[in-house]
């Protein structure tokens, strides 16, 4: 009876104070969902754990994609040979750039057509100097909701007053398997997709000190960009081929009125399909499309923060914790069960047990809202929590077992 009582005691003793666990629980909570807010608009990923997802869609993400939006030209094979100069300015050979008076006849096609958007992927670095640019940056700068593809590392070729109309190119949302989230600003700067849709849609993108908006909701500048199957290829499903060859198309004149009704009402993508290839966890796949995808998932979900989905893992966390804290035996019982006394072993075993859960959580919340959180975090609270608590537990209980064993010294004294 006496044992019954002192045990019932110590575990009062052990047992926190709710309210303080539910304050620890509530400031933890918040903590984890703004790291996590700040880990996913990280330019370069760190521990972005996104295998789990890349899995999922790599399994669902079957055949074409759905792109009946876009129609698209390949400049991979329309090629013109321009000089290349020493730092002395005397030509020490040629070097192969996309045609430049084939775009000019293209765009000049389009600009009287009733296209949605044009988006040039092409690079005009300096240095690449051809005799049709004139003409070629003329029509360009006539043309309305259109773009054109600008890099940070290379000087731009084009005049001042065509650089309005330039958007950033780049990737740089790279971790293990390549290309896995998209940047939308850049810099401070537009990227090509945020321009296309915030011309075709009038939303305003801006970041103000270190959060996101777009217009004025709460809102990621790096999102997760799922690919099809067949974006790493060439032709189609049907066999037939996805992207038209631009030099081909023009060079019928049957082709031409062809063309022109084919992008009514639909947004043009020029680029080099055949040799821009990007690395990604579906295979090398081409830059334009890289751009496309992104585009269509700021078109699905505006890149917003979720309220719903901060409610859902809140919830989750707050739960997950709240049970942590006060069951505290927990990694004690699990040393039990797997009958293994290394304490660090067990919270190893409870970091992976802890990610796979999350990871499943993870999968639901992408597919409902395609929003993927950093799951590694949570999974690394949850088995510190626990593995803090069971050393508290361990320390407690040998402090006990030492005024136990001082009681039974004096008892025999």
């Amino acid at each position: 009876m006496n044992q019954q009582d002192n045990s019932l005691k110590n575990d009062k003793k052990k047992s926190p104070n709710k309210l303080v666990v539910l304050i620890i629980v509530f400031f933890l909570t918040i903590l984890l969902q703004v790291a996590d807010y700040f880990l996913s608009n990280f330019t370069y990923p760190i521990f972005d754990s996104l295998n789990i997802i890349i899995i999922k869609d790599f399994i669902t993400q079957k055949g074409d994609a759905p792109d009946k939006e876009f129609i698209y030209f390949n400049v991979g094979l329309d090629k013109e040979l321009i000089p290349v100069k020493d730092e002395f300015g005397d030509t020490i050979g040629k070097t192969p750039i996309t045609d430049r008076k084939l775009l000019t006849d293209f765009l000049t096609l389009l600009k009287d057509s009733d296209y949605k958007y044009i988006f040039l992927d092409i690079r005009f670095d300096d240095g690449t100097h051809s005799q049709n640019d004139s003409s070629l940056f003329k029509i360009m700068e006539s043309l309305d909701r259109f773009s054109y593809s600008t890099h940070r590392d290379k000087e731009p070729l084009i005049t001042s007053s065509l650089s309005r109309k330039g958007a950033y190119s780049d990737f740089r949302g790279y971790y293990r398997d390549g290309f896995i989230r998209y940047e939308f600003l850049q810099d401070g700067k537009e990227s090509s997709a945020l321009r296309m849709y915030s011309t075709l849609n009038g939303n305003n993108m801006s970041k103000k000190g270190p959060f996101y908006f777009n217009d004025s909701s709460l809102a990621y500048n790096m999102f997760f960009i799922p690919f099809y199957r067949n974006d790493t290829e060439l032709l189609g499903e049907n066999g037939l081929e996805k992207y038209h060859y631009l030099g081909y198309e023009m060079s019928k004149d049957s082709l031409l009125s062809d063309i022109v009704r084919d992008i009514k009402g639909k947004i043009v993508v020029i680029g080099d399909f055949e040799n821009d290839k990007h690395t990604t966890y579906m295979g090398n796949v081409p830059g334009p499309l890289l751009t496309v995808r992104a585009y269509q998932m700021l078109e699905k979900t505006g890149a917003k923060f979720s309220w719903v989905c901060f409610g859902i893992t809140s919830v989750i966390y707050m739960l997950i914790l709240y049970v942590l804290f006060v069951n505290i035996n927990l990694n004690d019982k699990i040393c039990n069960i797997i009958r293994i006394k290394s304490r660090f072993f067990v919270y190893l075993i409870s970091l992976i047990g802890w990610s796979l859960i999350l990871g499943l959580v993870k999968i639901a919340l992408y597919s409902w809202f395609h929003l993927a959180f950093t799951a590694w975090l949570p999974a690394l609270v949850f088995s510190t929590v626990s593995y803090i608590n069971s050393y508290r537990v361990y320390i407690e209980k040998e402090k006990e077992k030492e005024k136990e064993k001082k009681k039974e010294k004096l008892i025999q004294k």
